[in-house]
């Protein structure tokens, strides 16, 4: 309806206004996407195999910008910029602030002294290691834990607020909800 509704406008106007208003509707478009991109959601691709199995290379994710902390759950996958690493990386929210987080050499990871149940991994072996979270931080782990570089790998272990860009909501090819 609104289409035809353009189109009969379109076959009204003269040439010098027809191109102007297709020049109005393709920066209101361009516009439009930016203020999407900016502040709804975004596209992230997937580079290595530390989220396996939730997420594969290559995979392309839809990441919903987070603007307040308290969205953020336990269990989410979150894209984040590392400082170290200078690039954008997809792990899972274990720890918030003045969580204190236990990684067991079974694989097995306590928040506050709890078990805390990982559905989606696979059981893998590493070295035991104890962290605090402070203040305004986040610890994070890949789903891959053999072969993540994580929370438990960075020089600073810890991931502010600021740092955390989105949380990916499904992954859109191929398509899984996460």
């Amino acid at each position: 309806m609104y289409i035809n509704t353009i189109m009969a406008i379109l076959r009204t106007r003269t040439d010098l206004e027809q191109g102007f208003l297709y020049i109005s509707l393709t920066i209101a478009a361009i516009f439009a996407a930016v203020l999407v991109r900016k502040h709804l959601f975004f596209l992230t691709v997937v580079q290595s195999d530390s989220m396996y199995p939730a997420l594969r290379p290559k995979d392309w994710g839809v990441t919903l910008r987070i603007h307040d902390a308290m969205e953020i759950k336990r269990g989410d996958i979150l894209v984040f910029y590392s400082d170290e690493l200078k690039d954008m990386l997809i792990k899972r929210v274990i720890g918030f602030p003045h969580d204190h987080i236990i990684c067991e050499r079974d694989g097995a990871v306590y928040v506050n002294g709890n078990k805390l149940e990982e559905p989606y991994l696979k059981q893998t072996e590493g070295k035991r290691s104890e962290y605090r979270v402070p203040t305004g931080k986040y610890f994070l782990l890949g789903d891959n834990r053999a072969l993540s570089y994580d929370s438990r790998s960075f020089l600073d272990p810890f991931i502010s607020e600021q740092a955390i860009q989105g949380r990916i909501i499904f992954s859109l090819v191929p398509f899984r909800k996460m």
